[in-house]
């Protein structure tokens, strides 16, 4: 994690998200504090995350910080807690500043010397101006005094210590003032002690986690330019990233201009995600990139980035707030109109934490069509949309240029998506492998008949996603010879009894035996993921039941092993190797040869190459990381393994290599595995039965 020193401008985004969550985890820590009984020492905490935002971020982050936070304290608990945040603020302000710049104890000794004596003034002078305040004050002091002295007075021996504490407490309403002054002069040296011991602690374990925006560049220049990202050019361009020992991309030319649809592809680990970050304004190592004016960025008229993880840039509470959010005018914006173009009709006021992977995808697309952007970048965007859905929006990103001049970079796997492009650019190991003409869209319809095709194929016996399935497939039932997993009847709402009230599945029933293999398919929003969820514990079942060995899932966490969507949000160490080990519940232990071996075995498992034990998470490409996560899952021995949608973002033979290997770790392990996929092809040796989910209910 690299810290971000003083500048000038205004807060940029990942300050302004920073301070929103650290600010809310001291107001939370406060109010507990101040409304519980006998958590008052909570309040000390509030400094921590303070702290952080000082050490890693300009002081206008920890001053936005600070004045949110009391105000929000002030509105719950009074005075006392919007003071309580604000010499919070202060000390760990002052405590993280000093340990940015790399101070040690006797630093902090004398942050303690300044701070106490100027506490101490303060609060004796907010006391004076603060009667009712001061009053409260004195009889808890007394209070805890005296009662001190009692619980001193039981024991034999110890009652001239009781009555000593007792005469003390006598004196608290007469010389309050003196006792705030020693009350500070040993509560701030605390204070500051061990708020620098816990920051020290907590950032040691946090120095790998970058919070460098890779596109600041973009967004300082765009605070200067004006919008205007097309046409533009690459002239040998280079980018290397740090620790990588080859560069990314190396000596890449590529020229995009308005009313084109190109389309990127490429095997994973290829270069096309850091392609696209070139194009969204991505500083360079060598080499020229070429614009008439600013990138633009999330402005209206300038660049839009779609990525794989469309849940990172949902904002909103709903539909309708997300795509919204940040738009000067909304009233210029149709939201209904943008929700039935890309497929989510009726929606607006459905809240986005109910959606679905795909859903939201579409949603990301709605949000960037509402700043018409001229330069639409797509990075594996539709990886996460069902079958029908996906071939809908790639028409819908190859209709776009011609039907509003703008133009679309998709980059995708999917070699159908090439059909429809104007361009069709590979890359290989960093370079331009071939950059042709590819056929013209075919398709120039309007969004509305796209948006109406969605709707009148969604779901019917009709829509691709039915007519690729064999009908054998979809009659087959569940077996029922000794399953280890047994889902009876078992539905689920989310948010239930709240306004936000939406079931999600109904009257679910399957079974799952050793060495069994299932596939789970159905429309983006038919409860996939929920299943999913429910099967691995992590959702017990409103209704019904979902059992392993005859007892809930939902009461042993960790039996069933979840693959998430999302492969980042499982990876949780610094390098390859620390993450294996520790899905697997070993212990890393440096350089030990049998570590090494271990995790490079699991590697090669996935189709990994060994010696990238050693890369650090954040390096890898999304496919690479899929693997990754699916390598410790496997280390760690499951008896049953749920896969949610794990071919997204991989190219066609990395996804044949995973099927291959979970087909050899089943037959070999007599593993129950689940897939979660919109795709089916080469599925059936995997998965011999398919459980269709349709509006939440099996077809």
């Amino acid at each position: 994690m690299t810290s971000i020193g003083p500048g000038s401008g205004a807060l940029r985004a990942r300050e302004i998200a920073a301070a929103a969550m650290l600010a809310a985890a001291s107001v939370t820590v406060v109010t507990i504090g101040a409304l519980l009984p006998r958590t008052g020492a909570l309040e000390l905490l509030a400094m921590i995350p303070l702290a952080v935002i000082a050490d890693r971020f300009r002081i206008r982050a920890l001053i936005a910080a600070i004045a949110a936070a009391a105000v929000t304290c002030f509105l719950i608990g009074g005075v006392t807690a919007g003071l309580v945040v604000i010499a919070s603020g202060m000390v760990g302000g002052v405590v993280g500043a000093a340990h940015r710049r790399g101070r040690g104890a006797w630093t902090m000794a004398a942050i303690s010397a300044v701070l106490a004596p100027i506490a101490a003034l303060a609060a004796n002078a907010l006391l004076l101006l603060l009667p009712v305040t001061r009053t409260l004050a004195i009889e808890a002091v007394s209070g805890t005094v005296s009662g001190f002295a009692r619980f001193l007075s039981l024991f034999p021996g110890l009652g001239p210590v009781a009555r000593g504490f007792t005469d003390l407490a006598a004196t608290v309403g007469t010389s309050w003032w003196l006792w705030v002054v020693v009350g500070m002069l040993a509560a701030v040296p605390s204070a500051v002690f061990i708020t620098w011991r816990l920051l020290t602690a907590i950032l040691a374990r946090l120095d790998w986690v970058s919070v460098d925006d890779p596109l600041e560049s973009a967004h300082l220049a765009d605070s200067e330019n004006a919008v205007g990202p097309l046409p533009v050019e690459l002239h040998g361009v280079l980018v290397q990233h740090p620790g990588q020992a080859l560069p990314a991309l190396d000596g890449v030319d590529l020229r995009v201009e308005a009313g084109e649809f190109v389309v990127i592809e490429g095997p994973n680990g290829s270069g096309k995600s850091t392609l696209a970050l070139v194009l969204a304004g991505l500083a360079i190592n060598g080499g020229r990139v070429e614009r008439p004016r600013g990138v633009g960025l999330g402005a209206v008229g300038g660049t839009a980035l779609l990525t794989q993880r469309a849940e990172v840039g949902a904002l909103g509470a709903r539909l309708v707030d997300d795509i919204l959010w940040g738009v000067d005018d909304p009233t210029s914006v149709d939201v209904d109109d943008l929700l039935d173009v890309v497929g989510l009709p009726n929606m607006r006021d459905r809240a986005t934490a109910s959606l679905s992977g795909g859903q939201l995808q579409r949603l990301a697309l709605a949000a960037a069509l509402a700043r018409r952007p001229s330069l639409l970048i797509a990075d594996e965007a539709t990886a996460m949309v069902d079958a029908a859905g996906r071939a809908e929006l790639t028409d819908l990103l190859a209709a776009l240029p011609q039907r509003l001049g703008m133009a679309v970079v998709h980059i995708s796997h999917n070699a159908a998506d090439g059909q429809r492009a104007d361009r069709v650019v590979r890359m290989r190991d960093g370079r331009v492998e071939f950059d042709r003409a590819g056929p013209a869209c075919a398709r120039r319809a309007s969004m509305a008949e796209f948006a109406a095709r969605a709707l009148d194929t969604a779901g019917s016996v009709d829509s691709p996603l039915v007519r690729r399935m064999p009908q054998e497939m979809r009659d087959r039932r569940p077996a029922t010879v000794a399953p280890l997993l047994r889902v009876r009847s078992a539905a689920y709402v989310h948010a239930l009894g709240t306004p936000w009230e939406h079931r999600a599945l109904t009257g679910v029933e399957l079974d799952l035996g050793p060495g069994d293999g299932l596939l789970i398919t159905g429309e983006n929003g038919s409860g996939k993921t929920t299943l999913a969820w429910m099967l691995a514990g992590l959702l017990r079942p409103t209704d019904g039941s979902c059992e392993l060995d005859g007892r809930p899932v939902a009461d042993r966490i960790g039996s069933v092993a979840l693959a998430f969507q999302h492969a980042r949000l499982q990876l949780q160490k610094r390098t390859v190797r620390e993450d294996i080990l520790s899905a697997a519940g070993r212990a890393a232990r440096s350089k030990h040869r049998d570590d090494n071996a271990f995790a490079e075995h699991w590697l090669e498992t996935v189709g990994l190459p060994a010696g990238l034990a050693d890369r650090g998470i954040d390096a890898l490409s999304g496919g690479q990381q899929r693997r990754v996560a699916i390598a410790g899952i496997l280390a760690s021995r499951p008896r049953v393994l749920v896969l949610d949608e794990p071919f997204a973002g991989l190219d066609p033979a990395a996804r044949g290599d995973l099927v291959a290997t979970l087909l050899a770790v089943r037959d070999e392990t007599k593993l129950a595995i689940a897939v979660v996929s919109h795709d089916l092809a080469g599925l059936e040796e995997l998965c011999p039965r398919v459980l269709q989910l349709q509006n939440g209910s099996p077809a």
